[in-house]
């Protein structure tokens, strides 16, 4: 659970700085668009993310698909997020709820597993001389990024999105490859895997960042309102040699009745649809205390 906790954190951070970043430097109407996005004081997020991993035993591999849909609740003021995490793995359904709050510098997670009968609570609070603060993009930096990239993608053509209410709006897609380098400076100045590299066991910056590839991007935006609709990404070059050294760490000479047990993950692809832009209250439920 420590590893898969650590491989949905790199994937996630990974997602995360390309949306903000990697995203907005088609055209003009694309740089409107996330400014706009930026901007808004609350939003709908549902991600799905996929991966095909095979499983060796006994010299036998077995094909497997794991899939993590997240149903989020975004507001800035005061700052709180509400996710609806659904695992699946074969026939087995994990189901977690995720509340987030972050007063001051000090975040609390709450965590249920069991559909909100029972919640955990951690606190994060940002250590004296932490790294990732002083690090992590400014709105400006992330600007100049976004700008740069602009050479990378083109115009696909139109395409037909879906309002809050079902209603069919006009889009736009776009498509593009983020370079390797590009991506990994991206991470290393986002501060987001600082947390990741605490184990001593695994270093990020060192090891696992170097193997990060490119990233092959796909955008919808609202033909009127330029408002980001939908973000995918082919991680596979990103995330798939990076995720397959840590399940080497991790793994180890692991051995299941006697034989050698191997896990390799073999494409990874995430689908990130985004509504209900400036319309979203979250409400938290009754918590434990601090």
């Amino acid at each position: 659970m420590k590893f898969w906790k650590k491989a949905l954190c790199l994937t996630m951070s990974l997602i995360l700085v390309i949306a903000l970043t990697g995203c907005s430097g088609f055209t003009p109407r694309v740089v409107t668009g996330v400014q706009k996005t930026a901007r808004l004081e609350s939003l709908h997020t549902d991600t799905t993310i996929t991966a095909d991993v095979t499983l060796t035993l006994l010299n036998q591999e077995t094909p497997l698909t794991l899939t993590v849909r997240a149903a989020g609740d975004h507001q800035k003021d005061p700052a709180l997020n509400a996710l609806d995490l659904e695992l699946e793995l074969l026939d087995i359904d994990q189901h977690v709820l995720l509340y987030t709050m972050k007063e001051g510098d000090v975040l609390s997670v709450y965590s249920s597993w069991d559909n909100g009968e029972f919640w955990t609570r951690q606190t994060i609070e940002p250590e004296e001389g932490a790294v990732g603060t002083e690090t992590a993009l400014s709105p400006t930096d992330i600007l100049k990024l976004a700008l740069g990239l602009a050479s990378y993608f083109h115009e696909t053509g139109p395409v037909t999105l879906s309002g809050d209410d079902g209603e069919a709006l006009d889009g736009l897609s776009y498509e593009g490859v983020i370079p390797a380098d590009v991506v990994q400076e991206l991470l290393l100045s986002s501060g987001l895997t600082e947390k990741l590299g605490e184990d001593p066991a695994i270093q990020v910056n060192e090891l696992l960042i170097p193997l990060v590839g490119d990233v092959p991007v796909k955008l919808a935006l609202q033909k009127d309102s330029s408002m980001i609709s939908r973000v995918e990404l082919d991680l596979t070059q990103a995330l798939g040699a990076a995720l397959n050294e840590l399940i080497a760490g991790a793994i180890g000479q692991s051995e299941l009745l006697g034989a050698a047990v191997g896990l390799t993950v073999d494409g990874i692809h995430s689908i990130t649809d985004l509504s209900r832009f400036d319309k979203v209250n979250v409400t938290m439920p009754a918590l434990p205390e601090s």
